[in-house]
């Protein structure tokens, strides 16, 4: 399996992923930082995952809550 592209649903998700090709039984990674400044309370964001398989696209979303720092 080869990753060709992870994109992001917004300029605030920094995906990165394993650019080697996948060997059968072997594994990679897909990740995601999202960047809470300015953004607090709940986020659903999205990773358009592109790929050598079928389909050669699939979508990942990841979800969470940023709660404030207690000053």
């Amino acid at each position: 399996m080869v990753v060709s592209g992870v994109q992001a649903s917004c300029g605030c998700t920094t995906p990165d992923w394993t650019k080697e090709p996948i060997a059968p039984g072997k594994t990679g990674f897909i990740k995601a930082q999202y960047d809470p400044n300015g953004r607090p309370g709940m986020f659903n964001k999205s990773l358009t995952v592109t790929t050598n398989t079928t389909p050669a696209t699939s979508v990942v979303m990841i979800k969470g809550n940023v709660t404030p720092k207690a000053q």
